[in-house]
């Protein structure tokens, strides 16, 4: 997730299917707040211990106890839920930063092959060029498909680092007043 090097540092970043905290934790260390949201409470305190920048909550998506508006930047990964899309863009603030990597067809062939993890059903695996048409109307600042071989391991993935559109339209808003 190098994307989030990008979004300003003062920012808080709220890690969205967290887990045990893959992401939150190095973004902690780089001295980040981090508010780490899964629906596993076990999975929340493993993220949150020992990283005094990530703070834990326990809620489903579908029910997520965040404002509308209120978030400066999402970072969502290896979670697909396209019904989803329309709330988790309301959360962010205007000018907020999406950072989101899941996993495209593509990947079912090294899971079948034994070489990976991770779903099989479509219903959880990105179309080609889909993850961009959800993420509109936001600014795509940096966009990836394709393989990756990483220390996260391989796979067939798609990844999208955006901005929420409101801030432009409020400075210009402001300018001409």
């Amino acid at each position: 997730m190098a994307a989030c090097a990008r979004i300003p540092a003062h920012h808080t970043i709220v890690d969205i299917a967290a887990g045990t905290g893959r992401h939150a934790a190095p973004l902690a260390r780089q001295r980040r707040t981090i508010i780490a949201v899964d629906f596993v409470e076990l999975a929340v305190q493993h993220a949150v211990r020992g990283h005094a920048g990530v703070h834990g909550v326990v809620a489903d998506v579908w029910s997520l106890p965040l404002r509308t508006a209120s978030i400066h930047a999402l970072v969502i990964a290896n979670f697909l839920e396209r019904a989803l899309f329309k709330d988790l863009k309301a959360l962010l603030s205007p000018g907020g930063f999406l950072v989101y990597e899941t996993y495209t067809v593509d990947h079912r062939q090294l899971v079948e092959a034994g070489r990976a993890r991770a779903p099989r059903c479509a219903a959880h695996l990105l179309e080609p060029g889909e993850l961009a048409m959800l993420v509109a109307p936001f600014a795509i600042l940096e966009y990836r498909e394709g393989y990756v071989n990483d220390e996260a391991g391989e796979r067939y993935c798609a990844s999208v680092f955006a901005r929420e559109p409101g801030e432009e339209q409020h400075a210009d808003t402001q300018a001409g007043e």
